[in-house]
């Protein structure tokens, strides 16, 4: 019997559910891809993200034919092509992971239903979570609000979770012998305006394993004991590089997980344990800005703090192109907008400064730089773009207090002591000593002289003054509280 599995935010052949659901059920097995008009545009050229999804498909493409699989592409809406595939192929069974972040919810529905008129069975997989959102809305009467009760019940479910299988889909994933209906040729690349991008993490199963084992390495491996100013700053490393491939399920949660778990052994040093703990509250995290978006579907548009909603936001656009474009006068800030620009990617951290920067000292509206943000980065997820902006804004009941508004030169001192980060991606200040490249319009002007830097000229003067500003975000939030 004929199968398709259909490849949606699970672009690899180990740890697949569906996949290897399809694989029990049928003697003949045919990937599917089908990307959608509105995420990709035939004519122009594609975004970062974009072009990282293609590239994995490829490697998908390649993945399948090494164990004797076929994929088939498709260009068009899914509830037209999944059905036009089954018929093409005549097969009886299409196999598919969920994916709630699709903003038509009643879509798969449609296509289950389309599939059942025509004969065909639906089999439907839970692939994202290490907890299942039905597990922990099945414990609770009413949604979960804040992160620390939802991280308890999760962490109670979390034995109860299935372990990664690490194994590929089992035969047979063969390409049909009988029928062969034309598909559309690979590689994509010359379907797509897909330009090479040396800054682009490399596509497939095994870099993205490679760099989870990288990363548990990093766990793993003791602080070192020289004295802090001469340890590897923060900026540096240390990230694990993993989330793009999180993002299109190229490596699975589970994978996650359970690379993790020897380091949260109580025989592990402490501190290896501790910095374990902290990543799968990472991953906790993940789950519950989705967990939010399920059951508060409003967030990404107003405040969770309903209340905050009438904060009043101002419209700059040299302020927005400054920030955007990594020229706002604050390195650290623009370090972490110029690598996301470059890279399509930044440390956490550097993230929530530059979101920080945009809401309390350029009191910009958030759901512009959210979707700012959404464009530009390679692991960009709807559900934990929404909730780290709305957690940054202090809308959630687990934020900061609206009150702490970070001063950036501080942040960056503590983040980045050497400004090794900043002058990697800001050039500019590569040759100002430490103690100047965090606030540059500090440095004398004879110092700008010998050095033949000078601010408003080489490097921007900051475009609003942090002190002032703080007392404004503060009055307007504040304002919003107390409003009826």
């Amino acid at each position: 019997m004929r199968v398709i599995h259909w490849f949606r935010r699970d672009l690899r052949v180990h740890d697949n559910p569906a996949l290897q659901r399809a694989c029990r059920i049928g003697d003949e097995v045919i990937g599917l891809v089908v990307l959608h008009p509105s995420t990709i545009d035939r004519t122009k050229q594609l975004p970062r993200r974009l072009r990282f999804l293609l590239l994995q498909i490829e490697a998908l493409k390649d993945s399948l034919a090494r164990i004797g699989g076929r994929l088939v592409l498709r260009y068009g809406l899914p509830e037209h092509a999944v059905p036009n595939v089954v018929q093409e192929w005549g097969a009886k069974w299409v196999t598919w992971n969920e994916d709630i972040e699709h903003t038509d919810s009643d879509r798969d529905e449609r296509i289950r239903q389309s599939l059942s008129a025509m004969g065909c069975y639906s089999g439907i997989e839970q692939d994202q979570y290490l907890v299942p959102l039905s597990v922990l809305k099945a414990s609770r009467k009413e949604p979960i609000q804040t992160f620390e009760v939802f991280y308890k019940v999760w962490r109670t479910h979390l034995s109860e979770a299935s372990s990664s299988s690490g194994e590929p889909a089992p035969e047979p994933l063969k390409a049909g012998r009988t029928i062969s209906p034309k598909s559309d040729p690979f590689p994509i690349s010359t379907q797509f305006h897909v330009a090479s991008d040396k800054a682009l993490p490399p596509p497939g199963e095994q870099p993205a394993i490679r760099r989870l084992e990288r990363w548990i390495e990093i766990l793993a491996t003791p602080p070192s004991p020289q004295p802090a100013e001469k340890r590897v700053s923060p900026s540096a490393a240390v990230s694990s590089g993993i989330s793009p491939y999180l993002r299109f399920g190229v490596l699975s949660i589970r994978q996650c997980m359970d690379a993790a778990r020897p380091l949260l052994n109580q025989r592990a040093r402490e501190m290896t344990r501790t910095a374990a703990e902290l990543w799968v509250a990472r991953l906790a995290r993940r789950e519950y800005y989705n967990y939010l978006f399920f059951h508060f579907p409003r967030v990404m548009q107003e405040p969770f703090n309903i209340e905050l909603s009438t904060i009043r936001w101002e419209t700059n656009q040299a302020h927005l192109t400054a920030w955007k474009e990594g020229k706002t006068g604050y390195p650290i800030v623009d370090a972490a907008m110029r690598q996301m620009a470059i890279e399509g990617y930044a440390p956490q951290w550097a993230r929530e400064i530059a979101a920080h920067f945009y809401i309390k000292d350029l009191m910009l509206d958030w759901r512009q730089g959210m979707n700012i943000f959404y464009s530009l980065m390679l692991d960009a997820d709807m559900a934990n773009n929404v909730g780290n902006w709305q957690r940054v804004a202090s809308f959630t009941p687990d934020a900061d207090p609206f009150w702490r508004v970070p001063n950036p030169a501080r942040f960056s001192r503590e983040m980045d002591p050497s400004g090794e980060y900043i002058r990697r991606y800001v050039p500019e200040l590569v040759r100002l000593p430490k103690e100047y490249v965090h606030e540059p319009w500090t440095l004398p002007h004879r110092g700008q002289t010998a050095l033949r830097f000078f601010v408003g000229q080489d490097y921007p003067v900051p475009i609003v003054s942090h002190d002032q500003r703080r007392e404004e975000i503060i009055r307007r939030y504040r304002t919003a509280s107390h409003s009826e």
